[in-house]
């Protein structure tokens, strides 16, 4: 069996990947840091689509809750 896990996080209003952990055979293909890097980049993307500010994030029991501003004018 192969994993990724990692937590996110609001680190000035951008979502990023945090504590990547990469296990199993996975580990022969990709570091921890080049999936951190990965992660981060679509989630810079994904962001940027939405078109509106992430103004908190809170992860509880499993469950990832993102509270979003005004659209952005840019």
């Amino acid at each position: 069996p192969c994993s990724m896990q990692g937590l996110p996080q609001l680190v000035n209003g951008q979502l990023k990947a945090t504590n990547v952990q990469v296990d199993g055979m996975l580990g022969l293909f990709i570091s921890p840091d080049e999936a951190t890097t990965m992660i981060n980049r679509h989630l810079s993307t994904a962001q940027a689509k939405l078109k509106h500010p992430i103004q908190t994030l809170q992860l509880q029991d499993g469950t990832l809750t993102i509270t979003l501003g005004p659209p952005s004018l840019i």
